[in-house]
């Protein structure tokens, strides 16, 4: 059984012969033996060829010694946006600092705290707090939903998700086999008052050398075609075990390759009755008579056709194909010989089996079709059975979507990702196979995510932006190389896990949205006040203050948002956007002008019009900043549907900040000494104030319900779906 080598779950039988076509897939090497692979029945001797990192095993280990996987979407962006406003701050730093050393030379000393003080306000504090405590709560999530998180910054990933290469055994099917159908003459229901059938179950208990573990006649251990027989037969309450003890074995032609038939001769009332199983084609050539109604009948031409016709609806169907057939042996049973025992044979009936795909997983795709997030299924199987299960679940339509392995070989990297486009499945792959096809569709700038269980899969698991291992059915080679682990190994976990990831996604997104117009908010108003006005302003520490306590707690509670409505409606994030991209830029750039303009306005006017002193304006402007963050943040709990649309107190960690924060700036200009307040550039407010302080506040609600408006109408007249 080589399944965790190439994927397939069926037994491979082996040749001695030489082959003659060099180019051969792992799965085509049937005159190979690989380490790490299991015997499942037979017995022979070999040269070794190979060992160490030369065999195939080795060179899945030697894969995998290669360097980790390069940054995760967000984190690509946030450090290209980091490198951005670090150039933005020093540039503007630089330049209040000459401004400031024009007017006054000799006051070197304020002009370089004015510069920090600006830069202070450029530096979003709360951003690494906030990013790094939501991914830990989705972790936590997604850890309930049985998919746990290795690499914490894989959460976000999932979000962006654009393709999922997954494995087809033991991810898409259940890794068993199981019959399907079953044909005996002139009636294909498996009626238990037809003694054809119950023949036939006979047929697949007694020719069968699976062994029973444990009690209770469900776990069998040998070839994965005999223990489907036998699984079969126990659905109907017959155990091998019973009918071992009733009829037992007196002798047995192993199966080989060249007559690709096995035969056993088992004692039953005491006559010794051979059951022979194979090919159809091989078995029925030595069949002289047929089963009806529990009597033989000569073989006609008819009959023949007629099974020969069912054979192949199985094949057509991707099922493989059992033939039965028994005849009471009149000879020596201690001296066989394949000539006589198996001819005059007595067709029986006819099995179809296959690895079956998981029932949840067709709707899971489904659900990743309208997430815009395409499926592709890769395997070692043989194209016919890989283009059978694709097509049930959904995932292809028609064999023009299929590829074999041999065909990747001929295609550069370049040429691979442009046939990705239309190729869905890919068929007899190898391990380097996997590996090239995650490389091309990077190379495209998907996000791509790769699901497996066996050490085949392990090396493009690791290669892939998101690596999925299973929990139960995976080797630990794939555990330890995967980011993320689904403990029930299950596909529709995957599907669950991407949308925690988009909820993850898009809650960081609100925070880096809602921290940057704070900072563009806060430069505004300290540039205008300070450089071009020539006034005092906020001070470090005030500074800090904001952006600790106005901040940073909203930013938390905005982490724990549950996902908006039709998250797995929309398409994934593009790979080559930033986070200026789109509503993302326009967001941040509106609301940071728009807060800015608010407060520069309230400065002016108190200080202008009205005739307050600096220091009342300064602490005016402190509580409004203050509270125009609360009240922005939820606002920001959708960036596109009104705050009103839903209860807008639904977050409850929202009205804990929001509770917190209020009461600490407020005691903090109240209660902390008049000189301790001066030294830092506030003083105390009357409570009149402190009224008008929070009512100004307040116009940011209702700004920004009017720019989403026209966003909607944007997206509705445009047909756009919002990221």
């Amino acid at each position: 059984v080589e399944s965790s080598l190439t994927g397939e779950s069926t037994a491979v039988e082996k040749v001695s012969y030489a082959l003659s076509d060099n180019n051969l897939v792992v799965g085509d090497r049937i005159n190979l033996a690989f380490m790490g692979t299991t015997v499942s029945y037979g017995r022979g001797s070999g040269v070794v060829i190979s060992t160490g990192k030369d065999t195939e095993m080795g060179k899945i280990a030697s894969s995998l010694t290669a360097p980790n996987q390069e940054k995760t979407l967000l984190e690509k962006r946030v450090d290209k946006t980091s490198k951005i406003l670090s150039v933005i701050i020093i540039a503007m730093s630089l330049v209040i600092f000459a401004v400031g050393l024009i007017r006054d030379v000799n006051n070197y000393i304020n002009c370089f705290m004015i510069a920090v003080s600006i830069a202070v306000c450029a530096v979003p504090e709360g951003l690494p707090t906030g990013i790094t405590v939501t991914m830990s709560l989705g972790v936590s999530n997604m850890s309930k939903k049985k998919a746990i998180v290795k690499r914490l910054s894989s959460v976000e990933s999932l979000g962006s998700t654009q393709i999922i290469c997954s494995d087809k055994t033991g991810t898409l099917t259940l890794n068993k086999m199981t019959i399907k159908q079953t044909f005996v003459y002139e009636n294909e229901l498996d009626n238990l008052k037809n003694p054809n059938f119950l023949e036939l179950i006979t047929a697949m208990l007694l020719n069968n050398d699976t062994k029973l573990v444990g009690s209770d006649n469900l776990n069998y251990i040998g070839d994965p075609t005999e223990i489907a027989l036998s699984n079969f037969a126990s659905s109907y309450n017959f155990h091998k075990t019973n009918f071992d003890g009733l009829y037992p074995r007196v002798n047995e032609i192993p199966f080989d390759s060249d007559r690709k038939l096995m035969s056993t001769i088992n004692s039953i009332e005491g006559k010794n009755i051979v059951y022979t199983k194979g090919a159809v084609d091989n078995l029925l050539n030595k069949c002289n008579y047929v089963l009806t109604n529990g009597e033989k009948r000569k073989i006609t031409d008819e009959d023949r056709l007629i099974i020969l016709d069912k054979a192949k609806e199985y094949g057509e169907n991707a099922l493989r194909v059992l033939c039965f057939a028994k005849k009471e042996y009149l000879g020596d049973v201690y001296t066989l010989d394949s000539e006589n025992v198996e001819n005059d044979l007595t067709f029986i009936g006819l099995v179809g089996m296959i690895d079956p795909p998981r029932e949840e997983v067709k709707p899971a795709i489904q659900v990743c079709k309208n997430a815009g997030i395409r499926v592709v299924m890769i395997t070692g199987d043989h194209k016919d059975t890989a283009y059978a299960i694709a097509k049930e679940i959904g995932v292809c339509q028609n064999k023009n979507e299929v590829m074999e392995g041999k065909e990747i070989d001929t295609y550069s990297l370049d040429e691979l990702a442009n046939k990705l486009e239309t190729v869905k499945v890919f068929a007899r792959v190898s391990p380097e196979h996997k590996v090239k096809i995650v490389e091309a569709l990077q190379s495209h700038n998907y996000v791509v995510a790769m699901t497996g269980d066996g050490v085949n899969d392990s090396p493009s698991i690791k290669k892939a932006d998101i690596g999925i291992g299973m929990g139960i059915s995976g080797t630990d080679v794939t555990k330890e190389v995967a980011d993320i682990i689904l403990t029930d190994d299950n596909f529709t976990t995957i599907v669950g896990a991407v949308e925690e990831g988009r909820r993850i996604y898009s809650n960081i997104m609100k925070i880096i949205i809602f921290l940057l117009s704070t900072c563009l908010a806060e430069i505004v108003l300290m540039f205008t006040v300070i450089t071009i006005l020539g006034l005092d302003l906020f001070s470090a520490p005030v500074i800090l203050f904001i952006n600790i306590i106005s901040d940073t707690f909203p930013a938390l509670a905005l982490g724990v948002e549950k996902a908006e409505k039709g998250v797995m409606d929309r398409p994934p994030n593009d790979k080559r956007g930033s986070l200026f991209t789109g509503l993302n830029g326009l967001n941040i750039l509106f609301i940071g002008l728009i807060q800015g303009f608010i407060l520069l306005s309230t400065f002016l006017i108190g200080h202008y019009a009205i005739g307050l002193s600096n220091y009342v304006m300064s602490t005016i402007c402190f509580i409004t900043i203050i509270f125009m963050e609360l009240f922005h943040s939820y606002n920001i709990r959708d960036l596109h549907n009104s705050l009103f649309a839903t209860n807008p107190f639904a977050n409850k960690f929202i009205n804990y900040a929001f509770i917190l924060s209020a009461v600490i700036s407020i005691a903090f200009i109240t209660l902390l000494p008049a000189t301790v307040l001066t030294s830092i550039g506030l003083t105390k407010l009357t409570f009149v104030q402190i009224i008008i302080s929070i009512a100004i506040s307040l116009l940011i609600i209702p700004i920004y319900e009017i720019f989403k408006f026209f966003v909607r109408r944007y997206d509705k007249k445009h047909n756009k779906i919002h990221k």
